[in-house]
């Protein structure tokens, strides 16, 4: 009999939340897509591979830290890595809400401050860090390697090897897909 109801907990919203990065939790992401929606509440949603369907909505402070570090035209963030944790001492309304925030990022040489708000009227500056090499999920890459296996097109090759490169994998799948392409091209002539 299951009496573990901690799965129980979990909200059902449409983007990822403090909950999925309590502390201690810290996750790697790559940003698979994004979504700029002016004049919403939450104007910006970053894809992430790790979170199908749960985009990355990030407040102010870390939409600052972006445009800070990677510029402002957010299909540059594509193929991108994030660290993100729960900070639980992010207020809403007075309260300590808890939210994310952004630990590390790549395509980033050295440390460096950005200057947020952290109230009305406060700013302080806010650390970021590179993000080393990190970690690829062997899921991504089995999946990546899968459906090479079963492309029947150089077309459909060239999307894997597209979708690779957005996800951060294109060096784990480049000889597989090589490979497949010269098995394609035989096979035609």
């Amino acid at each position: 009999m299951e009496t573990d109801i901690s799965e129980t907990l979990a909200a059902k919203v449409d983007q990822i939340t403090f909950e999925d990065f309590r502390p201690p939790i810290e996750r790697v992401v790559t940003i698979t897509g994004t979504n700029v929606k002016k004049g919403a509440d939450q104007p910006v949603s970053l894809e992430l591979a790790e979170f199908p369907g749960r985009p990355y909505r990030p407040g102010k402070s870390m939409r600052r830290v972006l445009a800070a570090i990677w510029g402002t035209d957010s299909a540059a963030y594509i193929g991108r890595k994030l660290k993100l944790y729960g900070d639980p001492s992010i207020m809403f309304g007075g309260i300590a809400v808890g939210g994310i925030r952004i630990r590390e990022m790549s395509h980033l040489d050295a440390p460096r401050d950005v200057v947020i708000t952290v109230k009305q009227g406060m700013r302080k500056p806010y650390k970021v860090r590179p993000l080393a090499d990190a970690p690829v999920d062997p899921a991504v890459v089995d999946a990546a390697h899968a459906a090479i296996n079963q492309a029947t097109t150089t077309q459909k090759l060239d999307e894997i090897a597209a979708h690779a490169t957005r996800i951060g994998i294109h060096g784990e799948v480049a000889d597989a897909i090589e490979t497949r392409r010269a098995e394609l091209e035989a096979n035609r002539g």
